[in-house]
């Protein structure tokens, strides 16, 4: 699958809250995030930086989705399973102690998330 195909399933800037508790998220300049390291980066989204996320997302959804696609290649959730590893990571960005760990910390919830979705199916199918 190419990066349209992937991207057209795999929407996942609109798993990006554009508030958060009704108030605007802060909107740094694209172009000025999309030089910052992903700890800097990190670090603007624990202070609820949307577009900073969307930037992480960017540079991140293609390892995440194919590292999703390795482990399920017959699967045809995982689209909905990579928006699913970056909603998560959103949700426990102020859990990360080291945000150089970035991309290894996305690639242990994406395979936690597999197995957890592993167990499911087995559940189902008792």
């Amino acid at each position: 699958m190419g990066l349209p195909e992937m991207k057209a399933k795999c929407s996942l800037l609109s798993a990006v809250p554009r508030t958060v508790d009704s108030e605007p998220a802060h909107l740094s300049s694209g172009l000025e995030l999309s030089t910052k390291s992903d700890e800097e980066l990190v670090l603007l989204c624990r202070k609820k930086d949307a577009a900073a996320f969307e930037v992480l997302v960017k540079r991140h959804e293609r390892s995440i989705y194919n590292q999703l696609h390795q482990l399920a290649p017959e699967w045809n959730t995982v689209p909905d399973l990579c928006q699913e590893v970056f909603i998560r990571a959103w949700h426990r960005l102020p859990g990360l102690r080291d945000p150089r760990a970035l991309r290894s910390w996305l690639n242990h919830i994406a395979t936690n998330l597999f197995f957890d979705e592993l167990r499911n199916a087995r559940s189902v199918c008792k």
